[in-house]
């Protein structure tokens, strides 16, 4: 296993790729601690792929790109997916279901998803990311590289029908606004459709590493999902520490 505070780092380089919504600052969305640990456990080089100006903002760069190699192998991403998945089961039948995989990444539980499932779209922002996903060949899986928006959704025909189930992993404590984001998505399920989402738990309402169980149960309460579940499902493991798994569930009404 990797020292801690390198999976520390591999965790959160993992999290902030997949917010596929909005472009923000990278400083402006990780608390001042956190940051001040990002930078002083990256040398320069690193840094600078990272965060780019752009529009008088940092903004989490598509040089996310050359990372998609070393994802697609990366034995955590795996360990996170099939746990999450294993949990999904548990929880949710996917029979014949269509999916929205937000955040797909390389496609690691997509392709878990896809033999079970009636069909899956597949989003990340990152073109290299997703190129992954299409190498798998998974027949009833599209692909889309873009940010997910409004616009997106009225124009890709991909969007052009609900979703049975939408899932997101490790995506969401990294958002830029979880709430509206999570509005959003909404919009795209069926009636009785069902919202998943996993994120490392934690229990600090000022920390930006992670989110609470209260405030997640706050954000479904606003959206109005129904018969909701929040658990700590799993953690993960390394050297030096767990990191507990938020698992929430949410059913369209």
């Amino acid at each position: 296993m990797i020292p801690f505070f390198i999976a520390a780092i591999d965790t959160v380089m993992f999290n902030l790729r997949h917010n596929g919504i909005h472009s923000f600052s990278l400083c402006g969305s990780l608390t001042r601690e956190y940051s001040k640990l990002l930078c002083h456990g990256m040398d320069e080089h690193h840094r600078q792929m990272i965060c780019k100006p752009h529009q008088g903002s940092a903004i989490l760069s598509n040089e996310w790109d050359q990372y998609a190699a070393n994802w697609d192998v990366d034995p955590s991403v795996e360990e996170y997916s099939k746990q999450s998945y294993a949990e999904l089961l548990n929880n949710v039948n996917i029979d014949g279901l269509r999916v929205l995989d937000f955040g797909c990444g390389t496609g690691s539980l997509t392709q878990l998803l896809s033999p079970r499932v009636r069909q899956i779209v597949a989003i990340d922002p990152s073109p290299e990311m997703i190129k992954f996903v299409e190498k798998k060949a998974l027949e009833n899986v599209s692909t889309v590289s873009d940010y997910l928006s409004e616009t997106l959704i009225q124009r890709h025909p991909d969007f052009g029908l609900k979703f049975d189930l939408i899932v997101a992993s490790s995506v969401c404590s990294f958002l830029p606004n979880y709430e509206s984001t999570l509005t959003l998505l909404k919009s795209l399920l069926t009636p009785d459709g069902v919202w998943v989402q996993w994120d490392w738990l934690s229990t600090d309402e000022t920390s930006e590493m992670g989110l609470t169980q209260r405030r997640v149960e706050n954000a479904f309460q606003q959206v109005g999902f129904a018969n909701t579940k929040i658990s700590t499902p799993f953690k993960m493991t390394s050297s030096k520490g767990e990191m507990p798994v938020l698992m929430a569930i949410g059913k369209h009404q």
